[in-house]
């Protein structure tokens, strides 16, 4: 099991889900035009494990899908909304303290984005999510993503 490498303590109760996992990404690089990976280490203090499942805490589907947001909204620069997941893949559970590897592909259409995100852990796949967004504020006009950068 890789552990994370920094200490970690317990954040605040009232600071959402959200932004306790925003703040547990480590790193996020571009690898190409529609391709970035990034690092992230949940630590077993994360509001998200209490429920599910106690003595056995396992990150949440719900949470997955936060950190796709969080990781496009960084990409992006604005906030966007999760309009569709087409697919989403739970092959193995994601455990506290264990450092995730993160390859999230983005590309642009129409004002739309769409793209993948896989987490693994030790080499080995957790989960793959499919999803399209839209930008959240409608003044916010979609461009490439080769425009932006992590």
């Amino acid at each position: 099991m890789t552990e994370c490498s920094t200490a970690d303590k317990p954040i605040n109760g009232c600071v959402s889900i959200r932004n306790q996992l925003a703040s547990y990404v480590e790193s996020l690089s571009q690898e190409d035009d529609s391709c970035w990976t990034g690092v992230s280490c949940i630590p077993s203090v994360f509001t998200g494990f209490e429920g599910h499942f106690p003595g056995n805490p396992i990150l949440p589907a719900f949470c997955q899908f936060q950190l796709t947001t969080i990781l496009a909204e960084r990409i992006l620069g604005f906030p966007v909304f999760l309009q569709d997941v087409s697919r989403s893949r739970f092959v193995r559970p994601i455990l506290p303290d264990r450092k995730l590897d993160l390859s999230l592909h983005l590309s642009e259409s129409s004002a739309m984005y769409s793209g993948s995100l896989r987490l693994t852990a030790d080499g080995e796949e957790c989960s793959e999510i499919k999803f399209k967004m839209i930008p959240l504020n409608p003044s916010c006009e979609a461009t490439t993503t080769s425009e932006h950068s992590a």
